[in-house]
Protein backbone atom coordinates (compact mmCIF):
# COMPACT_ATOMS: atom_id res chain seq x y z
CA UNK A 1 0.00 0.00 0.00
CA UNK A 2 1.56 3.22 -0.85
CA UNK A 3 -0.50 5.37 1.72
CA UNK A 4 -2.74 3.87 4.22
CA UNK A 5 -6.64 5.29 4.11
CA UNK A 6 -7.45 8.39 7.06
CA UNK A 7 -11.13 6.82 8.28
CA UNK A 8 -12.27 3.78 9.54
CA UNK A 9 -15.05 3.70 7.08
CA UNK A 10 -12.96 3.69 3.60
CA UNK A 11 -10.62 1.03 4.52
CA UNK A 12 -13.69 -1.13 5.58
CA UNK A 13 -15.24 -0.29 2.19
CA UNK A 14 -11.95 -0.64 0.46
CA UNK A 15 -11.05 -3.79 2.04
CA UNK A 16 -14.65 -5.02 1.14
CA UNK A 17 -13.95 -4.23 -2.00
CA UNK A 18 -11.26 -6.20 -2.58
CA UNK A 19 -8.93 -3.34 -3.07
CA UNK A 20 -6.48 -4.23 -0.33
CA UNK A 21 -6.93 -7.35 2.43
CA UNK A 22 -6.78 -6.85 6.23
CA UNK A 23 -3.14 -8.64 5.90
CA UNK A 24 -1.69 -5.80 3.58
CA UNK A 25 -3.27 -2.72 6.18
CA UNK A 26 -1.87 -3.93 8.71
CA UNK A 27 1.57 -4.68 7.39
CA UNK A 28 1.10 -0.99 6.03
CA UNK A 29 0.49 0.26 9.87
CA UNK A 30 2.97 -1.85 11.07
CA UNK A 31 6.06 -0.60 8.71
CA UNK A 32 5.14 2.90 9.52
CA UNK A 33 5.82 1.93 13.30
CA UNK A 34 9.22 0.86 12.76
CA UNK A 35 9.84 3.07 10.46
CA UNK A 36 9.49 6.18 13.06
CA UNK A 37 8.59 4.73 16.62
CA UNK A 38 11.92 4.65 17.20
CA UNK A 39 12.10 8.41 17.90
CA UNK A 40 8.82 8.86 18.99
CA UNK A 41 8.51 6.20 21.85
CA UNK A 42 4.55 5.78 21.54
CA UNK A 43 4.70 2.02 21.43
CA UNK A 44 5.91 -0.04 24.82
CA UNK A 45 5.01 -3.04 22.98
CA UNK A 46 4.12 -3.95 18.97
CA UNK A 47 2.81 -7.74 18.56
CA UNK A 48 3.41 -7.85 15.02
CA UNK A 49 3.80 -11.83 14.57
CA UNK A 50 0.12 -11.52 16.30
CA UNK A 51 -1.32 -8.71 14.28
CA UNK A 52 -0.29 -10.57 11.15
CA UNK A 53 -2.35 -13.37 12.32
CA UNK A 54 -5.16 -11.67 13.69
CA UNK A 55 -5.17 -10.13 10.32
CA UNK A 56 -4.91 -12.87 8.61
CA UNK A 57 -7.93 -14.30 10.07
CA UNK A 58 -9.85 -11.53 9.70
CA UNK A 59 -9.26 -11.77 5.57
CA UNK A 60 -10.34 -15.70 5.49
CA UNK A 61 -13.18 -14.63 7.05
CA UNK A 62 -13.76 -12.82 3.82
CA UNK A 63 -13.31 -15.47 1.90
CA UNK A 64 -15.59 -17.76 3.62
CA UNK A 65 -18.40 -15.17 3.36
CA UNK A 66 -18.27 -15.33 7.36
CA UNK A 67 -20.28 -12.20 8.73
CA UNK A 68 -17.67 -9.24 9.24
CA UNK A 69 -17.27 -7.18 12.38
CA UNK A 70 -17.94 -2.84 12.28
CA UNK A 71 -14.34 -2.94 12.72
CA UNK A 72 -13.00 -5.69 10.32
CA UNK A 73 -9.13 -6.04 10.02
CA UNK A 74 -9.28 -2.11 11.39
CA UNK A 75 -5.41 -1.95 13.04
CA UNK A 76 -5.90 -0.55 17.41
CA UNK A 77 -3.54 0.32 19.60
CA UNK A 78 -4.38 -0.15 23.89
CA UNK A 79 -2.81 2.14 26.33
CA UNK A 80 -0.74 0.24 28.99
CA UNK A 81 -2.96 0.23 31.59
CA UNK A 82 -5.51 -1.51 30.53
CA UNK A 83 -5.11 -5.72 30.41
CA UNK A 84 -4.56 -7.69 27.15
CA UNK A 85 -4.13 -11.52 27.38
CA UNK A 86 -0.93 -12.62 27.59
CA UNK A 87 0.50 -9.11 27.01
CA UNK A 88 1.98 -7.28 29.94
CA UNK A 89 0.19 -4.57 31.81
CA UNK A 90 3.12 -2.75 32.85
CA UNK A 91 1.02 0.57 33.63
CA UNK A 92 4.89 2.54 33.40
CA UNK A 93 6.28 0.42 36.16
CA UNK A 94 9.72 -0.57 35.90
CA UNK A 95 8.92 -3.53 38.57
CA UNK A 96 5.87 -4.24 36.43
CA UNK A 97 7.07 -4.62 32.47
CA UNK A 98 6.99 -8.68 33.02
CA UNK A 99 3.27 -8.25 34.54
CA UNK A 100 1.25 -10.90 32.07
CA UNK A 101 -2.72 -10.19 31.84
CA UNK A 102 -4.73 -13.85 31.96
CA UNK A 103 -7.05 -11.97 29.82
CA UNK A 104 -8.69 -9.63 28.23
CA UNK A 105 -10.01 -6.07 29.84
CA UNK A 106 -13.98 -6.05 28.89
CA UNK A 107 -13.00 -2.98 26.55
CA UNK A 108 -10.47 -4.96 24.41
CA UNK A 109 -13.13 -8.08 24.27
CA UNK A 110 -15.02 -5.66 22.71
CA UNK A 111 -12.89 -4.19 20.17
CA UNK A 112 -11.86 -8.12 19.39
CA UNK A 113 -15.72 -9.14 18.53
CA UNK A 114 -15.94 -5.96 16.55
CA UNK A 115 -13.22 -7.38 14.47
CA UNK A 116 -10.13 -5.10 15.63
CA UNK A 117 -6.85 -5.94 14.99
CA UNK A 118 -4.57 -5.02 17.63
CA UNK A 119 -1.38 -3.82 17.14
CA UNK A 120 0.29 -3.24 20.73
CA UNK A 121 0.27 -1.38 24.20
CA UNK A 122 0.73 2.19 24.24
CA UNK A 123 3.20 4.42 26.33
CA UNK A 124 1.80 5.56 29.33
CA UNK A 125 2.86 7.98 32.24
CA UNK A 126 3.70 6.01 35.06
CA UNK A 127 0.68 4.70 36.97
CA UNK A 128 -1.13 7.15 34.77
CA UNK A 129 -0.41 10.59 36.45
CA UNK A 130 1.73 13.45 35.66
CA UNK A 131 5.38 12.40 35.31
CA UNK A 132 6.46 13.01 31.65
CA UNK A 133 6.37 9.93 29.24
CA UNK A 134 9.58 9.30 26.86
CA UNK A 135 7.24 10.26 24.07
CA UNK A 136 7.85 12.61 21.54
CA UNK A 137 5.07 14.78 19.88
CA UNK A 138 5.09 13.94 16.47
CA UNK A 139 3.49 17.08 15.55
CA UNK A 140 5.19 19.49 17.23
CA UNK A 141 8.59 17.98 18.57
CA UNK A 142 9.34 20.45 20.90
CA UNK A 143 6.15 20.09 23.00
CA UNK A 144 4.77 17.98 25.44
CA UNK A 145 2.45 15.29 23.80
CA UNK A 146 0.51 15.08 27.18
CA UNK A 147 -0.23 12.51 29.33
CA UNK A 148 -1.13 10.31 30.56
CA UNK A 149 -2.56 8.77 27.45
CA UNK A 150 0.68 10.10 25.48
CA UNK A 151 1.72 6.83 23.57
CA UNK A 152 -2.08 6.68 22.76
CA UNK A 153 -2.26 10.26 20.95
CA UNK A 154 0.91 9.78 19.40
CA UNK A 155 0.46 6.96 18.25
CA UNK A 156 -2.84 8.37 16.12
CA UNK A 157 -0.81 11.19 15.15
CA UNK A 158 2.04 9.32 13.49
CA UNK A 159 -0.13 7.56 11.62
CA UNK A 160 0.64 3.96 13.46
CA UNK A 161 -2.74 3.03 13.85
CA UNK A 162 -6.53 4.33 13.22
CA UNK A 163 -7.30 4.53 17.59
CA UNK A 164 -6.36 3.89 20.48
CA UNK A 165 -8.05 3.03 23.41
CA UNK A 166 -7.14 5.43 26.05
CA UNK A 167 -8.15 6.60 29.69
CA UNK A 168 -8.91 9.66 31.61
CA UNK A 169 -9.14 10.74 35.42
CA UNK A 170 -8.44 14.41 34.96
CA UNK A 171 -7.50 15.46 31.44
CA UNK A 172 -5.70 12.43 30.21
CA UNK A 173 -7.76 11.96 26.87
CA UNK A 174 -8.51 14.84 25.74
CA UNK A 175 -5.37 17.03 26.70
CA UNK A 176 -2.58 14.71 24.72
CA UNK A 177 -5.31 14.18 21.82
CA UNK A 178 -5.32 18.05 21.98
CA UNK A 179 -1.36 18.37 22.20
CA UNK A 180 -0.99 16.25 19.08
CA UNK A 181 -3.63 17.39 16.94
CA UNK A 182 -6.12 14.39 17.11
CA UNK A 183 -9.82 13.91 18.51
CA UNK A 184 -10.79 12.74 21.74
CA UNK A 185 -13.68 10.98 23.81
CA UNK A 186 -14.84 10.60 27.45
CA UNK A 187 -18.10 8.84 27.44
CA UNK A 188 -20.19 9.06 30.16
CA UNK A 189 -18.87 7.84 33.39
CA UNK A 190 -19.55 4.13 33.05
CA UNK A 191 -20.42 3.38 29.96
CA UNK A 192 -17.21 1.76 28.90
CA UNK A 193 -16.16 -1.21 31.55
CA UNK A 194 -12.59 -0.32 33.70
CA UNK A 195 -13.02 -3.66 34.42
CA UNK A 196 -8.99 -4.68 33.51
CA UNK A 197 -7.86 -1.39 34.08
CA UNK A 198 -5.12 -0.27 36.55
CA UNK A 199 -6.69 2.58 38.46
CA UNK A 200 -5.62 6.24 39.44
CA UNK A 201 -8.66 7.03 41.12
CA UNK A 202 -11.79 4.61 40.37
CA UNK A 203 -14.57 6.73 40.73
CA UNK A 204 -12.84 9.01 38.30
CA UNK A 205 -11.19 6.66 36.20
CA UNK A 206 -12.63 6.81 31.98
CA UNK A 207 -12.15 4.76 29.33
CA UNK A 208 -12.34 6.24 26.12
CA UNK A 209 -10.93 6.70 22.43
CA UNK A 210 -8.18 8.68 20.72
CA UNK A 211 -7.99 8.76 16.82
CA UNK A 212 -7.41 11.13 13.79
CA UNK A 213 -11.04 12.56 14.06
CA UNK A 214 -14.34 12.55 15.33
CA UNK A 215 -15.76 9.84 12.50
CA UNK A 216 -12.88 7.53 13.42
CA UNK A 217 -14.06 8.35 17.06
CA UNK A 218 -17.69 7.13 16.51
CA UNK A 219 -16.37 4.32 14.71
CA UNK A 220 -14.52 2.65 17.77
CA UNK A 221 -16.84 4.05 20.18
CA UNK A 222 -20.26 2.40 19.24
CA UNK A 223 -18.07 -1.10 19.47
CA UNK A 224 -17.17 -0.01 22.90
CA UNK A 225 -20.05 2.10 24.35
CA UNK A 226 -23.71 1.36 25.32
CA UNK A 227 -25.43 3.43 22.32
CA UNK A 228 -25.91 2.57 18.81
CA UNK A 229 -26.36 4.86 15.94
CA UNK A 230 -27.02 8.84 16.26
CA UNK A 231 -30.74 9.88 17.62
CA UNK A 232 -30.73 13.74 17.59
CA UNK A 233 -32.57 15.96 14.82
CA UNK A 234 -32.99 19.28 15.82
CA UNK A 235 -30.91 22.37 15.56
CA UNK A 236 -28.04 22.18 18.33
CA UNK A 237 -28.25 24.86 21.21
CA UNK A 238 -24.61 25.31 22.39
CA UNK A 239 -23.65 27.50 25.87
CA UNK A 240 -20.33 29.54 25.88
CA UNK A 241 -19.61 31.16 29.41
CA UNK A 242 -17.16 33.54 28.85
CA UNK A 243 -16.24 33.44 32.31
CA UNK A 244 -15.62 29.77 32.88
CA UNK A 245 -13.33 30.51 29.52
CA UNK A 246 -11.16 33.23 31.02
CA UNK A 247 -10.82 31.24 34.40
CA UNK A 248 -9.82 28.45 33.01
CA UNK A 249 -8.32 29.41 29.74
CA UNK A 250 -5.25 31.48 29.01
CA UNK A 251 -6.36 34.81 26.96
CA UNK A 252 -4.60 34.85 23.86
CA UNK A 253 -6.59 30.99 23.52
CA UNK A 254 -10.12 32.70 24.67
CA UNK A 255 -9.12 35.13 21.95
CA UNK A 256 -9.02 32.44 19.38
CA UNK A 257 -11.64 30.49 20.51
CA UNK A 258 -14.11 33.43 20.02
CA UNK A 259 -12.42 33.70 16.31
CA UNK A 260 -12.96 29.96 15.55
CA UNK A 261 -16.45 30.13 16.66
CA UNK A 262 -18.03 33.63 14.85
CA UNK A 263 -16.52 31.29 11.90
CA UNK A 264 -19.16 28.56 12.38
CA UNK A 265 -21.70 27.96 10.30
CA UNK A 266 -25.23 28.54 12.22
CA UNK A 267 -27.19 26.41 10.01
CA UNK A 268 -27.82 23.61 12.68
CA UNK A 269 -26.16 25.33 15.97
CA UNK A 270 -27.11 28.82 17.98
CA UNK A 271 -24.97 29.62 20.49
CA UNK A 272 -26.09 31.06 23.32
CA UNK A 273 -24.01 32.49 26.22
CA UNK A 274 -24.76 31.78 29.94
CA UNK A 275 -23.31 31.19 33.26
CA UNK A 276 -22.52 28.54 35.28
CA UNK A 277 -23.68 28.23 38.83
CA UNK A 278 -20.90 29.49 40.75
CA UNK A 279 -20.16 26.57 43.00
CA UNK A 280 -18.77 25.54 39.62
CA UNK A 281 -15.78 26.77 40.22
CA UNK A 282 -14.64 25.27 43.08
CA UNK A 283 -14.64 21.74 41.25
CA UNK A 284 -10.66 21.56 40.73
CA UNK A 285 -10.24 21.53 44.55
CA UNK A 286 -12.45 18.47 45.44
CA UNK A 287 -11.57 16.91 42.11
CA UNK A 288 -7.49 17.15 43.49
CA UNK A 289 -8.61 15.75 46.95
CA UNK A 290 -10.70 13.02 45.76
CA UNK A 291 -7.95 12.07 42.97
CA UNK A 292 -5.29 11.92 45.39
CA UNK A 293 -7.16 10.36 48.68
CA UNK A 294 -8.08 7.29 46.06
CA UNK A 295 -4.99 6.88 44.01
CA UNK A 296 -3.01 6.81 47.97
CA UNK A 297 -5.57 4.05 49.08
CA UNK A 298 -4.62 1.97 45.89
CA UNK A 299 -1.14 2.59 45.35
CA UNK A 300 -0.05 3.32 49.68
CA UNK A 301 1.12 -0.30 50.56
CA UNK A 302 3.13 -0.59 47.45
CA UNK A 303 4.56 2.91 47.46
CA UNK A 304 6.05 2.65 50.94
CA UNK A 305 7.58 -0.64 49.39
CA UNK A 306 9.08 0.26 46.25
CA UNK A 307 9.56 3.89 46.48
CA UNK A 308 11.99 4.04 43.42
CA UNK A 309 8.96 2.78 40.97
CA UNK A 310 7.13 6.03 41.48
CA UNK A 311 8.90 8.94 39.83
CA UNK A 312 8.52 12.52 41.49
CA UNK A 313 5.04 13.98 40.38
CA UNK A 314 3.24 10.68 41.38
CA UNK A 315 4.80 10.71 44.91
CA UNK A 316 3.65 14.12 45.42
CA UNK A 317 0.31 13.18 44.46
CA UNK A 318 0.02 10.20 46.87
CA UNK A 319 1.73 12.15 49.46
CA UNK A 320 -0.86 14.55 49.33
CA UNK A 321 -3.52 11.71 49.28
CA UNK A 322 -1.98 10.26 52.74
CA UNK A 323 -2.15 14.19 54.19
CA UNK A 324 -5.96 14.34 53.30
CA UNK A 325 -8.28 13.05 55.90
CA UNK A 326 -12.02 11.44 55.89
CA UNK A 327 -13.26 15.07 56.61
CA UNK A 328 -11.45 15.79 53.33
CA UNK A 329 -12.94 12.99 51.49
CA UNK A 330 -16.50 13.40 52.60
CA UNK A 331 -16.77 17.01 52.05
CA UNK A 332 -15.46 16.45 48.51
CA UNK A 333 -17.66 13.75 47.74
CA UNK A 334 -20.99 15.77 49.20
CA UNK A 335 -19.77 18.85 47.02
CA UNK A 336 -19.58 16.69 43.87
CA UNK A 337 -23.07 15.01 44.77
CA UNK A 338 -24.65 18.50 45.34
CA UNK A 339 -22.51 19.64 42.07
CA UNK A 340 -24.33 16.87 40.12
CA UNK A 341 -27.64 18.25 41.67
CA UNK A 342 -26.97 21.81 41.02
CA UNK A 343 -26.00 21.13 37.65
CA UNK A 344 -28.88 18.80 36.18
CA UNK A 345 -31.34 21.52 37.32
CA UNK A 346 -29.85 24.33 35.57
CA UNK A 347 -28.48 22.48 32.36
CA UNK A 348 -31.23 22.05 29.84
CA UNK A 349 -31.80 18.78 28.06
CA UNK A 350 -30.80 18.66 24.91
CA UNK A 351 -28.38 21.61 24.95
CA UNK A 352 -24.37 21.41 25.15
CA UNK A 353 -21.63 23.31 26.01
CA UNK A 354 -18.58 24.10 24.31
CA UNK A 355 -14.82 25.80 25.61
CA UNK A 356 -11.48 25.56 24.79
CA UNK A 357 -10.00 21.90 25.20
CA UNK A 358 -6.65 22.85 27.04
CA UNK A 359 -5.63 26.32 28.74
CA UNK A 360 -2.79 27.23 26.29
CA UNK A 361 -0.82 25.92 24.19
CA UNK A 362 1.45 22.41 24.97
CA UNK A 363 4.62 23.17 27.57
CA UNK A 364 8.19 21.54 26.76
CA UNK A 365 8.51 17.80 27.35
CA UNK A 366 8.62 18.66 30.85
CA UNK A 367 5.72 18.69 31.29
CA UNK A 368 2.10 16.54 30.67
CA UNK A 369 0.42 20.00 31.11
CA UNK A 370 -2.78 20.99 32.49
CA UNK A 371 -6.17 19.15 32.81
CA UNK A 372 -7.94 21.98 34.58
CA UNK A 373 -10.07 21.90 31.08
CA UNK A 374 -11.01 18.24 31.33
CA UNK A 375 -10.94 18.17 35.19
CA UNK A 376 -14.19 19.12 35.89
CA UNK A 377 -16.01 16.44 33.47
CA UNK A 378 -13.79 13.85 34.72
CA UNK A 379 -15.40 14.62 38.19
CA UNK A 380 -18.81 14.78 37.13
CA UNK A 381 -18.58 11.60 34.76
CA UNK A 382 -20.33 13.88 31.99
CA UNK A 383 -19.07 12.88 28.38
CA UNK A 384 -17.08 14.96 25.93
CA UNK A 385 -15.23 15.61 22.63
CA UNK A 386 -12.25 17.26 22.18
CA UNK A 387 -12.21 18.48 18.41
CA UNK A 388 -8.93 19.77 16.97
CA UNK A 389 -8.80 23.00 14.90
CA UNK A 390 -6.75 24.45 11.93
CA UNK A 391 -3.73 25.22 13.71
CA UNK A 392 -2.93 29.05 15.36
CA UNK A 393 -1.11 31.68 13.99
CA UNK A 394 1.73 30.98 16.14
CA UNK A 395 1.65 27.13 14.56
CA UNK A 396 0.35 25.47 17.60
CA UNK A 397 -2.53 23.11 18.09
CA UNK A 398 -5.64 24.05 19.08
CA UNK A 399 -8.79 22.05 19.66
CA UNK A 400 -12.10 22.75 21.19
CA UNK A 401 -14.23 20.55 23.50
CA UNK A 402 -17.74 19.88 23.71
CA UNK A 403 -19.56 18.43 27.09
CA UNK A 404 -23.10 17.08 27.68
CA UNK A 405 -25.72 15.74 30.18
CA UNK A 406 -24.44 12.35 31.21
CA UNK A 407 -26.19 9.88 28.58
CA UNK A 408 -26.25 12.90 25.69
CA UNK A 409 -23.39 10.87 24.14
CA UNK A 410 -24.77 9.76 20.79
CA UNK A 411 -26.33 13.60 20.12
CA UNK A 412 -22.96 14.42 21.28
CA UNK A 413 -20.87 12.97 18.49
CA UNK A 414 -23.73 14.07 16.19
CA UNK A 415 -22.77 17.67 17.45
CA UNK A 416 -19.12 16.88 17.27
CA UNK A 417 -19.89 15.36 13.34
CA UNK A 418 -21.22 18.97 12.52
CA UNK A 419 -18.71 20.88 14.35
CA UNK A 420 -15.55 19.09 12.94
CA UNK A 421 -16.42 20.22 9.75
CA UNK A 422 -16.12 23.69 10.03
CA UNK A 423 -13.72 23.74 12.85
CA UNK A 424 -11.25 22.31 10.27
CA UNK A 425 -11.77 23.98 7.01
Amino acid sequence: MQQTPSSVSSALSMMRSGIFSARELTEAFLNRIAETDCEIKAWVLVDAERARSEADAADQKMKMQIPLGPLHGIPIGVKDVIDVADWPTAAGSTRWRNAIAREDAPCVKSLRRAGAVLLGKTVTTPFASFDPAPTLNPRFPDRSPGGSSAGAAAAVAAGHCFASLGTQTGGSILRPASYCGVAGYKPTYGNISKQGVVPLAPSLDHVGVIAQNVSNLLEIAKCLSKFSGLLFDSKFIVMIDRKLNSTFVDSDFCDYFDQIISKTKFGKFRYVDVSLPSDFFEVIKHHHVIMASEAFEWHAERWYRFPDDYPPCISRLLAEGAGFNARDLLQAQRFKRSLKKTLMKWWPTGVFLIMPCTPSSPPDRSSTGDPRCQSPWSFLGWPTIGIPCTKTIRNEPFSVQIIGLPGSDKALFELGLCLETDLQS
